[in-house]
């Protein structure tokens, strides 16, 4: 065994931590960005269907008049 072993060790450690530390923030970063869209989704009101009426007005062709 290398005298060098528990120096890499420590590194190591340290490295986990800030990896460990950056995951819990972004994964709190992600709680509230889900929040704020299930927030946004649930105050939006939901889309009225247009009402079965006689829809041919609207969608007939001017007549070219001379």
């Amino acid at each position: 065994m290398s005298s060098d072993g528990p120096q890499r060790q420590r590194h190591g450690v340290r490295k986990n931590m800030v990896e460990g530390v950056g995951g819990v923030i972004v994964g709190a970063a992600l709680v509230v960005m889900a929040v704020s869209l299930l927030k946004r989704r649930r105050a939006a009101p939901a889309p009225q269907p247009e009402p079965a009426g006689d829809t041919t007005a609207d969608t007939q062709i001017p007549q070219a008049t001379d």
